[in-house]
């Protein structure tokens, strides 16, 4: 995207997780990497509902939380590669609607794995599950721009 097209937003990435069939898509997507996960022979279900949810909260964390900028080039004198995407959606606002279901989501999948995953064999697949969700949902709860886990923890300069 260029500067000087029309387009409404100074930074788009503040208000995609708004816009039509974004919600679905992405579930959707959800459930495509846990058919093609389905799909592996040797892999069993808590094992396949394990690694649904790791690698899901693991892109999660990546895309909205570690990352900084955005792909476009903004009018806005770059004051948005400073902050992550979660920081910049929805113009920073807490508890919207695209917040609560982007930190409800881990949370229910999460507690998919004990419901479909067979708790009783998959105890270590169930609690690492768990404690994905629970490192994805905690992050999501700092909202003080320059200090968020990652930031502080793994990228101090």
């Amino acid at each position: 995207m260029n500067v000087g097209t029309a387009h409404s937003e100074v930074n788009p990435n503040t208000r995609v997780m708004n816009s039509r069939g974004i919600w679905l898509s992405y579930l959707l997507g959800i459930g495509l990497l846990h058919v093609i996960l389905l799909s592996i022979p040797f892999a069993s279900v808590p094992m396949v509902w394990t690694l649904t949810n790791v690698i899901h909260n693991l892109c999660m964390y990546l895309l909205l939380h570690l990352v900084k900028g955005t792909p476009f080039e903004t009018p806005d004198q770059s004051k948005a590669r400073f902050y992550t995407y979660w920081e910049q959606m929805d113009y920073g606002v807490q508890f919207t609607a695209s917040r609560k279901f982007l930190t409800i989501t881990p949370i229910v999948l999460s507690l998919f794995h004990p419901v479909r995953g067979q708790w009783e064999s998959g105890l270590l697949w169930c609690l690492l599950c768990l404690l994905a969700a629970k490192a994805l949902v905690l992050q999501s709860f700092f909202d003080l721009p320059f200090l968020s886990l990652p930031h502080t923890f793994f990228l101090s300069p």
